[in-house]
């Protein structure tokens, strides 16, 4: 028995049969191109007993080229292979929302009828995921979204995020990026703000100011509209910007998520448990430590602990699966819509298995 985590080891174990498989009696491997010593190890665990089964979507005419013996592509016959991509069914896209767009219409295009365990879209990077799981669930069409998004990702995360960023420079821009927030948004009009995504929009268009004034007096209508939704912002977080500890702006964070917070979904209550452990954990740190941290400092450090966090994939039976490129031919959807063909850009794998949770693996 020896370690496998080296190749040398791992080599040097296949090769002399010192290998513990435990009560292990077969393994199923899904995997396109091992290297040499996945191959050699595969095969010493073959010699002891050990069934090896490789799994493969497709056989004989149904494939571009042939497999060898233990179940893999043939380098040579594969690298031959022609793979002929139509003109018209490659579309051009710019920004991570134009490739969301451009996977909607794509769908759109599909022969009816649609089924999503016929459909399946393939994103580069979270950039993509992102945008791509929230156009299309608004457009009615259910997304199984990837399973790699942090709690900082999910909507309390997001919060936190667009806070400290208005805590740091009051600007239309911070203000914009917080009245859009769905939970910020939908209190400002529990509050009776006119509006307030439009509204701040308008005002800094119309205005031409970057930095936010101290006070939007100019009148009735527009400016009236964001004054007011800019006075109840500044209300609640006034505790906030007075506070002179961690446990100050911590008592004062928490009072501000009561009022504002209220997403019920799996997403939303594992990013409040993350975001509790990160507060418990700041709030046991020695003063010494933490004195002098300003409120948006103290939410960007409480961002980066739940960062480390992993926030579930929470979707529906039947959506759309969203997948990274690496995971893509392992995928049996007769229809794969790719992303992100971007020069520069690494392709990916998913960090958890999408389909055998962590409990059931070997």
């Amino acid at each position: 028995e020896q370690s496998i985590d080296e190749p040398t080891a791992t080599r040097r174990a296949s090769t002399t049969g010192a290998l513990h498989a435990g009560g292990v009696a077969r393994i199923y491997v899904l995997l396109a191109d091992p290297e040499r010593i996945q191959r050699e190890l595969m095969g010493a665990l073959a010699a002891r007993g050990i069934a090896v089964s490789v799994l493969v979507h497709g056989t004989d005419a149904e494939l571009p080229a042939p497999l060898d013996d233990d179940g893999f592509p043939e380098h040579a016959a594969w690298a031959r292979a022609a793979v002929v991509v139509p003109q018209e069914i490659i579309m051009l896209a710019d920004t991570p929302a134009d490739q969301a767009a451009a996977v909607l219409d794509a769908l759109s295009a599909m022969p009816l009828p649609r089924r999503s365990c016929d459909m399946a879209v393939s994103v580069p990077d979270e950039g993509v995921a992102a945008q791509v799981a929230s156009l299309l669930p608004s457009c009615g069409v259910a997304v199984n979204a990837l399973p790699s998004r942090t709690t900082a990702d999910g909507p309390l995360g997001m919060l936190l995020s667009v806070l400290a960023d208005y805590l740091q420079v009051r600007s239309c821009a911070t203000l914009g990026a917080l009245v859009r927030h769905p939970e910020m948004e939908s209190w400002l009009v529990r509050q009776g703000c006119v509006r307030p995504v439009a509204s701040v929009s308008e005002f800094a268009v119309s205005s031409g100011a970057d930095i936010l004034p101290d006070g939007i007096d100019f009148g009735n209508g527009l400016y009236s509209r964001v004054s007011a939704t800019v006075e109840h912002i500044d209300a609640l977080l006034e505790a906030m910007r007075k506070s002179k500890s961690v446990l100050q702006t911590i008592a004062a964070l928490r009072e501000v998520l009561g009022a504002v917070a209220e997403d019920a979904s799996l997403a939303g209550r594992e990013s409040a448990k993350a975001f509790h452990s990160a507060a418990e954990e700041l709030l046991v740190v020695p003063t010494r430590f933490t004195d002098g941290l300003t409120a948006a400092q103290v939410l960007l450090l409480l961002g980066e602990a739940m960062s480390a966090s992993m926030l579930a994939t929470e979707g529906t039976a039947d959506g759309v699966e969203l997948m990274q490129w690496l995971d893509a031919g392992i995928d049996d959807a007769p229809n794969m819509v790719l992303t992100g063909m971007n020069d520069g850009i690494i392709p990916g794998g998913m960090e958890v298995d999408p389909w055998l949770p962590d409990s059931v693996r070997a």
